[in-house]
């Protein structure tokens, strides 16, 4: 019995070997044919695999461009000169359709920035970024970017906008053509005759015909053995016959004797005698008369020559929205009021890729108005004059705003909604879904998008759907591997449908939808089901392989494991318990926020002390809308507020989670300051290189920013691994940008982080993903670009309350110049000293002698500039330290070193070559900007509060010694007076120096040209436009009110309003 037992087990085992051996070998074929199905889909041409859903046909290649690259016999080849990173999707798109229509096309990118000289080798200096080279033997073409977008600027004078249009195709297909159909075939116009200019239309239809067009003066030169066609248009003086000094009706009849082409467009107003007699050899004859309308219905009553025109437009204009079709508009007169209150288009100015139109104008086009356009005059053939009023049933103005919407470069007309409180989102729109679509007939080529949560659950729920089958199959083989066998698996996976009885039935008890956080539920308790299926299979096999029978191994097994399992699921239940009840943040704690401004949706906001609540709805960059009830019980969800508005008196609540304010370091244990950002984002550039690959596809969750794929969910992925868990907040000013601060840029359409700032240009440099999915970190964006901004810079990260400088003394413009100038004699910065690195360096050290490990901040305001700051001197090509500063001359003095390694004291240099400046003075704005009283820093709180003040100060000790701690110690007379005064209005607020004078307000602190006299504006607003009132003492200490000086009297102006 003991023999036979020991056999069995064997025999156990090792069909168990076996039936892994299998199990392992499947697996490795089945994943061996999914890669090998992904390198064969790869391996298939674009044009199979990809697919044109844009409405105006952006991707496909129109018939004709086929035929023609299907012609090809000659190799083409297309360079497109796009620096890195910032290649247009579109033509790259279109460039692989030309290739795979072809194999003789091909084309690849040259970036300029490596390759500065490449278009020079085809006749190109100064090539466009984004042009394209086309290049076929020994002949090329050259398309500038301008070139292949179509700009309509018809509607731009009306509504400040133009439109922009791809019509890249056509120019490319027709250079294709030119280069490789042979012999090029010339077009001369003439231009002896007062002709008229040859519209762009026409030229450019010629052109793509493989016709270059050039001009030709037959006073001068003969028509060329060459002229495949003579363009002769709308002549203002007759051709020269033979008794004149040159016999251009000879030339002209030569040439069509020959076979020539002639092209002639004439005007029965002028008089050419000598070219009809030549046309009349050739069959044609000039008859005077008028072009008129035959259907009665496209012409004014009785009047064929008044042509009423049908509307049109392409369908990818929204010109005729809202315009009321089946009434006509007569030519004449529409055109009258075009120039009336356009102008008249003479052509067009190109600056770079931008085309401005040029309108000749009325000098008082501006102040035209319903009575000017009434008294428009029209003619009548007959030679009467009427108003457009007598010619009208009425006016009716209606204005439209002049904003052209576009998703993915289509135009867009949007509607959003907002449902009630306590409707649910999902199950209105089901509900509204079917009469919407039927409402609403949509004319051909238009489509219609449901955006909102609505597309986010749509996107969550395909790519779930997508990765469910391979989560599925990963989880089939985990099992496969553990029990090396099917039956346990298989049995294992039939236990998931079980989960729907308790799903459905908890949802119906609650009343809760199946929305995307019930999905992400589900599959929370398929993986609890399948784990404690696992451990409940798994000891059952246990006690099989003990000897029981399947009975009683399962309810042996079911009783051992039942309490641990449902003890394991309970506590999880019970951890989500609380979010069942609460529709938002479930029992997180409120707590306050520092800053009102910084509020979010779903925050409560107490107002005037308590007088008023309500929860934030929706945040703008300078507003906020909240829902509220007033005494009445009456719900409002549409009230809207200012963030300026918010002060002391206001308290917001938040319930998000976010570090603790104490705790505002970086990801790696660092504070939170602009040098130690710089340092890590530098870290992280070289983990996440320029040029690696992204997957946009890829959804990432932040903690903080929330769900996000693409570029932007790379911007958050960035942010996390620099701020870790610090909270955001939004960003008014651009100009405040900071290294690692998140920004969408609006005119390339990208999230990302930024890397660079610079003021002084209004740019900003940031790392984002380009059109190939790939990271570059290169991008730059306009200050008037960026849509949104949000930084993680803790309020107080540029300086702390306690910073000071390394000799004790508090952070002030007055102790630093002091404090600067112990160093001129030192023997280590000493003027003439050798010092043994280079400028920078120099900077940098003397800096930080003075300051210490105060924090900098970076900017390029000369009107912020303050001694002890760091600067770079463009001109120069040096970095210095600010020694003085002469704001009537524009200069700044400062100390650097020779290249010889000489320090000087002596360098100066103009406002306007400081390209970069470091401070490492706290800011100015604190996050309490108030008077000392309390109330907001403006000038009539200023002024009345300057009065209240100076009625307590009846006179002033001229010998007495001021502390400001603002601008420094031991200050006394006039300066010690108006810096006390200054303090009583402003309390701690910090100043800077105003670079224009005239714009002072009251509380200003004024420093006179003459005896070092000093006073406080009390009136910005003197007798005339260049004087002022101020509050200053006499040599007495007596107090002297509204004296008044000029401008031009003041030697500097200290402000303490914030910006």
């Amino acid at each position: 019995m003991k023999k036979f037992e020991k056999k069995s087990a064997g025999t156990l085992e090792r069909l168990r070997i076996r039936s892994g051996i299998y199990v392992s070998a499947v697996t490795v074929l089945v994943v061996v044919l999914a890669v090998l199905l992904n390198l064969i889909v790869r391996a298939v041409p674009t044009k199979y695999t990809e697919f044109d859903l844009s409405e105006a046909g952006l991707y496909t290649l129109s018939g004709s461009s086929k035929d023609i690259a299907h012609a090809l016999t000659q190799d083409v080849t297309i360079y497109y000169l796009a620096e890195t990173g910032s290649e247009d999707a579109i033509i790259t798109k279109l460039l692989d359709r030309y290739a795979s229509e072809s194999s003789h096309i091909k084309w690849e990118t040259k970036d300029p920035a490596v390759y500065p000289t490449f278009a020079a080798q085809y006749g190109v200096q100064s090539a466009e970024n984004g042009s394209l080279i086309l290049v076929s033997g020994e002949k090329s073409a050259v398309l500038a970017a301008s070139d292949l977008y179509d700009y309509d600027y018809s509607d731009y004078y009306t509504t400040g906008s133009y439109s922009v249009t791809f019509g890249g195709e056509n120019k490319l297909t027709a250079a294709i053509y030119r280069i490789t159909s042979g012999e090029e075939l010339h077009a001369y116009y003439t231009t002896n005759h007062g002709e008229q200019r040859l519209t762009d239309t026409l030229t450019d239809a010629l052109e793509g015909q493989n016709l270059s067009v050039s001009p030709l003066d037959l006073l001068t030169d003969t028509i060329p053995d060459d002229c495949d066609l003579l363009i002769i248009n709308d002549p203002q003086q007759d051709v020269a016959s033979a008794g004149g000094l040159v016999d251009e009706m000879s030339a002209l009849r030569a040439y069509l004797k020959n076979g020539g082409h002639l092209m002639l467009t004439t005007d029965s107003y002028y008089s050419t005698p000598n070219l009809d007699a030549l046309m009349a050899e050739f069959g044609l004859t000039r008859t005077t008369g008028l072009v008129v309308e035959g259907d009665s219905g496209h012409y004014l009553n009785g009047y064929p020559y008044y042509l009423l025109p049908d509307y049109a437009t392409d369908t990818e204009s929204g010109t005729l929205d809202g315009i009321d079709t089946s009434r006509r508009v007569l030519l004449q007169m529409a055109q009258g009021i075009t120039i009336a209150t356009q102008g008249y288009r003479l052509g067009e100015y190109r600056e770079g890729d931008q085309f401005m139109p040029i309108l000749l104008k009325d000098e008082n086009i501006d102040t035209y108005n319903l009575t000017n356009l009434q008294a428009l005059p029209i003619f009548t053939p007959a030679g009467k004059v009427y108003s457009i009023e007598q010619a009208t049933d009425g006016f009716r103005f209606e204005y439209r705003v002049g904003v052209v919407k576009r998703y993915n470069r289509q135009r867009v007309m949007k509607a959003q909604c907002d449902p009630g409180r306590g409707v649910n989102t999902m199950r209105l729109y089901a509900a509204l879904r079917d009469s919407v679509l039927r409402g609403v007939v949509l004319p051909e080529g238009y489509s219609m998008k449901v955006f909102g949560e609505q597309e986010s659950q749509q996107e969550s729920n395909s790519a779930l759907a997508r990765y469910m089958p391979l989560t599925m199959v990963l989880i089939f083989i985990v099992l496969l591997l553990l029990f090396r066998n099917y039956r346990e698996p298989v049995v294992i996976l039939l236990m998931i449908p079980l989960i729907f009885i308790g799903v459905v039935l908890g949802l119906a008890v609650t009343g809760k939808v199946f929305n995307f956080f019930s999905l992400l539920g589900l599959l929370g308790l398929v993986g609890m089901n399948i784990k404690n299926a696992v451990v409940l299979v798994g000891q059952v096999g246990v006690l099989r392989s003990e000897g029981k029978d399947a009975y009683e191994a399962l309810t042996a097994a079911t009783r051992s494991r039942i309490v641990p399992v449902a003890m394991a699921s309970g506590t999880t239940i019970l951890g989500m318990l609380p979010l069942l009840f609460d529709s938002m943040f479930g029992a997180m704690a409120a707590s306050k926020l520092k800053d009102p401004a910084d509020l979010r949706v779903g925050d409560v906001v107490s107002f005037d002390s308590g007088s008023d609540f309500g929860v934030v709805v929706s945040v703008d960059r300078n507003d906020f809308t909240y829902v509220t009830c007033d005494n009445s019980g009456w719900i409002t969800w549409k009230e809207t507020a200012d963030l300026d508005d918010l002060d002391s008196r206001d308290t917001v609540y938040t319930r998000y989670l976010t570090k603790a304010s104490g705790d505002d370091t970086l990801s790696n244990g660092e504070k939170a300051t602009e040098s130690n950002v710089e340092d890590l984002l530098d870290d992280l550039m070289d983990d996440y290189e320029d040029g690696d690959d992204w997957d946009m596809s890829d959804r990432y969750t932040s903690n903080v920013f929330g769900s996000a794929k693409g570029d932007e969910a790379f911007a958050y992925t960035i942010s996390d691994e620099i701020f870790d868990e610090l909270d955001y907040k939004s960003v008014k000013y651009a100009e405040d940008l900071r290294a690692g601060d998140v920004i969408y840029d609006s005119w390339n359409e990208l999230w990302g982080v930024v890397v660079d700032v610079d003021t002084k240009n209004e740019v900003c440099t940031y790392g984002s993903i380009d059109s190939k999915d790939r990271i570059a970190w290169d991008f730059e964006a306009d200050f008037d670009d960026l849509d949104e901004m949000y930084t993680r810079y803790p309020s107080s990260s540029s300086s702390s309350s306690d910073d000071e400088l390394t000799n004790g003394k508090s952070i002030t413009e007055s102790n630093v110049e002091k404090y600067l100038s112990e160093f001129e004699d030192d023997r280590d910065y000493g003027d003439g000293k050798e010092w043994d690195d280079d400028d920078e360096d120099f900077a940098w050290s003397l800096s930080d002698e003075i300051f210490g490990d105060v924090d900098y901040t970076k900017h390029s305001k000369t009107s912020k500039l303050k001694i002890g700051d760091i600067i770079y001197d463009d001109d120069e090509g040096l970095y210095g330290v600010v020694i003085d500063i002469d704001e009537d001359r524009e200069r700044a003095y400062y100390v650097s070193v020779y290249s010889d390694g000489e320090i000087d004291w002596n360098f100066w240099t103009y406002f306007d070559d400081i390209t970069t400046i470091y401070t490492r003075y706290p800011d100015s704005t604190s996050s309490d900007d108030t008077l000392s009283n309390g109330k907001k820093v403006n000038e009539s709180n200023v002024e009345a509060l300057l009065e209240k003040k100076l009625k307590d100060i009846d006179s002033w000790d001229m010998k007495e010694y001021y502390d400001s701690k603002v601008f420094g110690d031991d200050l006394s007379g006039a300066e010690g007076f108006a810096w006390m005064l200054s303090d009583k209005v402003f309390g701690n607020l910090d100043y800077e120096r105003l670079s224009d004078k005239k714009e002072l307000q009251a509380g200003d602190v004024i420093e006179f040209k003459d005896d070092d006299s000093y006073g406080v504006v009390t009136d910005s607003q003197g007798d005339s436009d260049y004087d002022f009132f101020y509050v200053t003492v006499n040599s007495k200490g007596r107090i002297q009110e509204d004296q008044r000086a000029d401008y031009e009297d003041i030697y500097r102006v200290y402000t303490r309003y914030p910006d």
